[in-house]
């Protein structure tokens, strides 16, 4: 959902949901949250923080969730590739197949050029 556009209410539900979720299938909570669509306003912040969420916004991301409109696993690389820099959060949407079948190729490039990944947990916000 759009959080800009919810209740209060309707956000707790939402995060709580998401919160139980996790922890009855994953058994353990995470408390960093990615606003969809990055859709948030100050409210939705309040709301996030006053129940202990971070949120964590991206800083690379490109239009992989339309699955009618994939170019491809060599497109993905290269996007990717070409928007990576320093402290890069990438959003790369799962259900991609072009995503997918350049993972491994995303991944090798961007070591090869000396970047490192990293969990959220170990970065400074």
């Amino acid at each position: 959902p759009n959080f800009a556009e919810l209740s209060r209410q309707q956000m707790y539900e939402e995060l709580k949901g998401f919160d139980d979720y996790i922890r009855e299938h994953f058994g353990y909570s995470s408390f960093y949250f990615r606003y969809p669509q990055g859709k948030y306003n100050e409210n939705s912040l309040d709301m996030l923080n006053s129940m202990g969420f971070k949120c964590i916004f991206w800083s690379l991301a490109y239009a992989d969730w339309d699955l009618t409109a994939q170019k491809g696993a060599q497109y993905a690389l290269d996007t990717v590739i070409s928007r990576i820099h320093p402290g890069a959060v990438m959003l790369l949407h799962a259900v991609s197949p072009d995503n997918a079948n350049a993972l491994g190729a995303i991944i090798d490039t961007a070591r090869g050029m000396g970047y490192e990944f990293r969990l959220i947990s170990e970065a400074d916000i």
